[in-house]
C-alpha cells in the first residue's frame, strides 16, 4: 500500500511527454538554482499568463513571485525536493498581468527516455474559495 507522499509522488508526471500531455498547469524547471523554465504548457500559460516563448529561460522565481509570495515558504519547498525528490506546498503568485493567486504546488522530479533524472515539474492549482471564488490573501 502506497503512503499518502507516495501516492501524491505518483500523481506527477513522469517524463517531458507526460507533462506537456497533462491537463494540468506544468512547468518544468533545470535541477539546480536558479531553476530557468525549461518549458510550460499550455494549461500553465492560462493560468500565468505568460507565452511559452516569454518563459522559456526565465528564473521560476521572478517570474511569479510577488510582495506577497512567502520567500521561506519557496525555500522550504526547494529544500524538501531537492532531499525527498517530492515537495508540496501553498504558495502565493502573481501572472504577468499582476494578478495575485493562491495555488498549491507539488514537484517532483522527471526522467529522460532513458530513465535519468533530467528535470524538476511543478504542478500548479489554483485556490478557490467555498462558494468557487478566488480565494482571499
Amino acid at each position: 500500500m502506497l503512503s499518502k507522499f507516495h501516492a501524491r509522488a505518483e500523481a506527477l508526471p513522469k517524463t517531458l511527454e507526460e507533462a506537456m500531455a497533462d491537463p494540468r498547469a506544468i512547468v518544468v524547471t533545470s535541477l539546480t538554482s536558479p531553476f530557468d523554465i525549461v518549458d510550460v504548457n499550455e494549461a500553465w500559460v492560462g493560468l500565468c499568463g505568460y507565452e511559452r516563448n516569454e518563459a522559456l529561460h526565465q528564473n521560476l522565481g521572478k517570474l511569479l513571485q510577488g510582495p506577497d509570495t512567502n520567500a521561506d515558504a519557496t525555500k522550504t519547498m526547494v529544500s524538501q525536493l531537492q532531499q525527498e525528490h517530492f515537495a508540496e506546498s501553498m504558495i502565493t503568485n502573481y501572472t504577468k498581468q499582476g494578478r495575485r493567486f493562491r495555488n498549491r504546488v507539488q514537484a517532483g522530479l522527471l526522467s529522460d527516455d532513458k530513465g535519468q533524472t533530467k528535470y524538476f515539474v511543478g504542478v500548479l492549482e489554483e485556490i478557490f474559495d467555498q462558494e468557487g471564488g478566488k480565494m482571499a490573501m
